[in-house]
């Protein structure tokens, strides 16, 4: 059931959803947050995403989506993604464009590369970025450009994270939690900006 707060947003959870017509989204164009989660959607229709770029948010965690369509790219005014939970084994490059973003969630997907370089470098206004528990994800991909994100906040990391300098690599993030091991640091802003 599509649930219209107004004529920007609209929540279509929890609707055993399993694929989103081109034509239905054509509808939704002028939105600013629309929210997907918890349903069976298994793909993205890619020219969609190309007419949807007025959105600020958008949640499609709880799904079993495998693949984001290149046109994910087009969304640049996007500043909240939540993608969690289902099973995605890599991100699009086009994902560098979403310069906007401030809330970034993919943890518990099947992620075996973050592309660190090419995207999350371009993350710049990142406040909160979750990427923990993809276990296919190898100990060398664990590793973000944190330099690139200067306004991190919160940050949430595999168990196969090296955390052996994690003090001063990630000194300038109040909040660290790391996979199995839980809370790493937490320091206040006053903190992050004398060090």
């Amino acid at each position: 059931m599509l649930h219209t707060l107004d004529a920007r947003e609209s929540e279509l959870d929890d609707n055993g959803l399993e694929a989103l017509l081109s034509s239905s989204c054509n509808a939704i164009a002028n939105l600013n947050r629309l929210s997907l989660h918890n349903n069976l959607l298994e793909n993205l229709p890619s020219q969609s995403l190309s007419t949807m770029t007025n959105l600020t948010y958008l949640s499609l965690h709880f799904n079993r989506i495998e693949h984001l369509p290149d046109e994910i790219g087009n969304l640049n005014m996007l500043r909240r993604l939540s993608l969690h939970q289902n099973r995605l084994r890599s991100l699009p490059l086009s994902m560098s464009n979403l310069t906007n973003l401030v809330a970034v969630s993919l943890f518990r997907n099947s992620l075996t590369t973050l592309n660190g370089q090419q995207i999350t470098g371009c993350w710049t206004k990142c406040e909160r970025f979750a990427f923990h528990q993809n276990d296919s994800l190898p100990t060398d991909e664990t590793y973000i450009p944190i330099d690139a994100m200067s306004s991190l906040k919160e940050l949430w990391l595999p168990i196969q994270t090296d955390v052996s300098h994690a003090k001063h690599v990630y000194r300038h993030i109040q909040n660290v939690w790391v996979d199995g091991v839980g809370q790493l640091f937490s320091q206040s802003a006053e903190e992050t900006q004398h060090m």
